[in-house]
């Protein structure tokens, strides 16, 4: 992973991207900080320069997630099947799927 981007505001962005990640497949309790700053291929002390806990990791994931699920319900639509509807950011990872 390139570090350089990092002093340029993009390691929150994937602190969060990442720990989506581990929340979906780990669960809420195989998530720590010490495992996203490994998974963004930083320090294990890079993420506390953003968030002061785990629970506070969890509020900003918390956050992206509903401004990525209201942006979803708010964007006009021409699909005539709204049953399932994808939503993604970052690298193009499914972060959330909407089901109506």
């Amino acid at each position: 992973m390139d570090n350089t981007n990092y002093h340029h505001g993009n390691l929150k962005k994937d602190l969060i991207e990442h720990g989506l990640i581990i929340i979906n497949s780990d669960g809420f309790e195989g998530l720590s900080l010490r495992k996203v700053a490994k998974a963004c291929g930083v320090s294990h002390a890079a993420p506390y320069k953003h968030f002061k806990s785990k629970d506070d990791l969890i509020e900003g994931i918390r956050e992206q997630v509903m401004r990525l699920f209201i942006g979803a319900l708010d964007a006009p639509t021409m699909e005539p099947n709204l049953s399932k509807k994808r939503t993604t950011f970052g690298d193009g990872e499914k972060l959330c799927q909407v089901h109506g």
